[in-house]
Formats: structure tokens, C-alpha cells, sequence
């Protein structure tokens, strides 16, 4: 494609003389009707005077959206059908396309109304020789491309559509599927300026091809978010539905409130996808609850419970046999092996941090010093302590709690002792 350039050159060929209308984000082609509204004073003045002589106007394209001064040099020589003024200064024309030529030179027309005269020269068309088999083949491959192409294309008539199928004139299906095609100008001119029906079939099949990709990718984002919103929406409706019926029962907003309360608490510790999940289920089975109901109780002592957990929370450790020896020295008299032993569980710890699962086993009668062990070793690692007694405990439920699904279940000791602690690591 090339931009105008005007010349000074003559040349050996007829030659014709016009006035020039330029247009925005669109394009004619031959043997193609359009109807236009114009308010741009130089495009009326244009319209005008082509209206008042021979009624024929060269209509080419703006080359550059912001440069109204960059145009196409090669357009199409048009008849203006219909023409009228409209107060405010537009106007309104039917246009229909008879050839395409090439742009010369330019001069300006003062007066009342001013615009633009351009000299242009006819273009030469290229007539393929085809077989009948050939042209089978073209009309077949158009037809799936453009099939393909407004099934996925919203809002596109039937009508229009069904003259194109049924149509076996490939000039007129190419300039009927060119003219309203949405793409840019770039690409408009490329297929004005195809001279010959195999090249400009070719070029057309590779445009409705894009295009097809182009919008099979918008359908996809689209439909994702249609139903992401769709079910925000329903969440959104039902809702304020649920509110207005507690307001009817008199239970208020108390219900909403706590579900509502109990999904800021949920995301805010960012725990993985599944426990998040989970939880979340359980929060918005509140909604549906009536607040006497015996179920609500249970869903939110266990939502209470899990919680209050420290989710994330860990001492840092430091592992240090001089500061634990120091310690132990100072809680404890004597109990030389049991240091001993101690020390050299931490010594491997502190060369091997990443070392897991080791566990010092204190046994002996009572009041011999194995708790108040245990809390030195803590205090010197800055670890959290936490003591969970099991004398006389005979039901295994309440070292790893009770099934929640009863009424008046309650975490197990071993929970309830990392709740206490305020860290996931005592």
C-alpha cells in the first residue's frame, strides 16, 4: 500500500478529474452501495459539488488515524445516488462504487463551501482464467471461512448472511464480505487493492480465518465472565433475599452477619485451597440455618475452634548447646547424664537443623524434676512450652476430640494445647 504523493508527472493515459472524499475507518469497493452521514465541512463541500455536475466523486481512505493529511492514493471512483443537506451543515449521501483508480495529483477549491479536486487515472483490472473446478473450489473455501467466521460473529443478519451462501458470483461475494468486515484500515486497503479474484479470495479466506481465532478468543474470555458475574450476581441476590426474610423472622442480621464475619476470618489466614474451601462451606452453611437450629451451634464452635489455631505462627528456633547448658545449670542441680543426653540431642540439632522428629522421652517417679526439665529445654530453644496432662484419661476422644458432627463436641487436648500456646510449634 502506498500513501498519496502528489505528482507533478503526466501521464500518456486518460486521465479524470474529481472531487476527493476521504473516510474514516471504512472503505468502498466496487459495485458496493453505502450510505453515508458526513458534518465535516471539506467532505460536504466534496459531496456537493460532485452532486451538482456529473455526480461522480473519488472516495479513498485516511492512512494515518491521527494525520488527516495521510491518505491512500489508490480508491475507488464512485456515483453519488442520493444527496442531501441537513440543517447544522451535514449531510447525508448513497454512494455506489464503479472503479478503481489511483490519485495523481490534488488541488484545493475555495468558495463557499471549499474542498479538494483530485486528478485520478482508471486501474487496469487482471481477469483470471479459471477453470470451472477452480472456481468450485474458491466459492466452497469462502463460504466455510465466512460460515465459520458469522457463527462466531454477534449480531449478524440472516439475510446477509444467506445472500452470501447462496450467491455463486465471487466478485459480488468478495466485495459484499469486504466492505463489512471489522478490521482496520491497513487491512481494508489491502483488500481494495487486490487486483485479480485469485488474490483477492486468497487474502480474504486469510482474513476470516484471523478474525475467527479473534473472536473464538473473545467468546472464551467473555463466557468466563459471564459466569463468574452470573454467580456473583445470584450469590449477591439470594443474599439479600436471606436478609429480608431474617428481618421478617425478627432474627435481624445477626445470621448474615456471622457468616459474613466467619469469611473475613477464613481468607485473611490465606490457608491452602482445600482447607480454605472447606471452611468456606462450612461458613456458608450458616446462611441457610435458622438460628435455633441445634446444627448452627456445632458449625460455629467448630469454625471457633479451627479458627482460634495458629495458622502459620512458628517460634524461631536456636539451637545452642552453651545457652541451653547455661540454662539447665541454672534450673538444675546435678542430673549430670540427663544434661549430658540433652546436649547432645540439641548438638546434632544445631549441626542438622533440617533434621525432624527428634523426641527426648523423660520418665521416672513424680517430683523428680522431668516437667521443669522440659520447660528449660523450651526456654533455652525460645520455644513455646506447653504441658498436657493424661493421668487418669481413659476415652482417646479427649486427647484427639470429638467427632463434631455431635452436639457439644470439643477439639482434643492436643488442640486445645496448640491453641493455648499461640504457635504451630511448642
Amino acid at each position: 500500500m502506498e500513501e498519496k504523493k502528489v505528482t507533478e508527472k503526466k501521464t500518456r493515459k486518460r486521465t479524470f478529474d474529481y472531487p476527493l472524499l476521504i473516510l474514516t475507518g471504512a472503505a468502498l469497493f466496487p459495485d458496493v452501495v453505502m450510505h453515508l452521514e458526513i458534518s465535516r465541512p471539506e467532505a460536504v463541500g466534496a459531496l456537493y459539488a460532485a452532486a451538482e455536475s456529473d455526480k461522480q466523486i473519488f472516495v479513498t481512505c485516511q492512512a494515518d488515524d491521527e494525520d488527516e493529511s495521510r491518505i491512500f492514493d489508490t480508491g475507488v471512483v464512485a456515483a453519488v445516488e442520493q444527496f442531501l443537506r441537513v440543517p447544522g451543515g451535514s449531510a447525508k449521501a448513497v454512494l455506489k462504487g464503479l472503479f478503481k483508480a489511483r490519485a495523481l495529483e490534488e488541488h484545493q477549491i475555495e468558495g463557499d463551501l471549499p474542498y479538494t479536486r483530485v486528478t485520478v487515472r482508471k486501474l487496469a483490472v487482471k481477469h483470471d482464467k479459471l477453470t470451472p473446478e477452480h472456481r468450485e473450489a474458491l466459492l466452497r473455501e469462502i463460504k466455510s471461512a465466512f460460515s465459520a467466521y458469522a457463527v462466531k460473529m454477534p449480531r449478524m443478519p440472516h439475510e446477509y448472511i444467506k445472500s452470501i451462501m447462496v450467491s455463486k458470483d465471487l466478485e459480488n461475494i468478495f466485495d459484499n464480505i469486504a466492505v463489512s468486515l471489522p478490521v482496520d484500515s491497513d487491512h481494508k486497503q489491502s483488500l481494495l487493492e487486490a487486483n485479480g479474484i485469485i488474490e483477492k479470495i486468497t487474502l480474504l479466506i486469510e482474513m476470516l480465518n484471523e478474525e475467527s481465532e479473534i473472536l473464538s478468543l473473545q467468546n472464551e474470555i467473555q463466557d468466563k465472565f459471564k459466569v463468574q458475574m452470573d454467580r456473583s450476581q445470584k450469590e449477591y441476590i439470594l443474599r439479600e433475599q436471606l436478609k429480608a426474610i431474617e428481618n421478617e423472622l425478627g432474627e435481624g442480621e445477626s445470621a448474615s452477619a456471622e457468616a459474613e464475619e466467619y469469611h473475613r476470618r477464613i481468607t485473611e489466614l490465606h490457608l491452602s485451597e482445600e482447607s480454605e474451601e472447606k471452611l468456606l462451606k462450612e461458613a456458608d452453611r450458616l446462611y441457610a440455618l435458622p438460628s435455633a437450629s441445634p446444627e448452627t451451634s456445632v458449625i460455629k464452635t467448630y469454625l471457633d475452634a479451627v479458627l482460634d489455631l495458629p495458622w502459620g505462627v512458628y517460634s524461631k528456633e536456636k539451637a545452642d548447646t552453651v545457652k541451653v547448658l547455661r540454662q539447665l545449670d541454672r534450673d538444675h542441680y546435678g542430673l549430670t547424664k540427663v544434661k549430658q543426653r540433652i546436649l547432645e540431642t540439641i548438638a546434632v540439632k544445631q549441626l542438622a537443623p533440617e533434621t525432624k522428629g527428634q523426641i527426648i522421652c523423660l520418665y521416672g517417679p513424680p517430683g523428680v524434676g522431668k516437667t521443669s526439665v522440659a520447660k528449660s529445654i523450651a526456654k533455652s530453644l525460645g520455644r513455646k512450652y506447653v504441658r498436657i496432662a493424661l493421668g487418669g484419661v481413659r476415652d482417646e476422644s479427649d486427647i484427639r476430640g470429638h467427632r463434631k458432627t455431635y452436639i457439644g463436641a470439643m477439639p482434643g487436648r492436643i488442640i486445645t494445647a496448640l491453641t493455648e500456646a499461640k504457635t504451630a510449634n511448642p
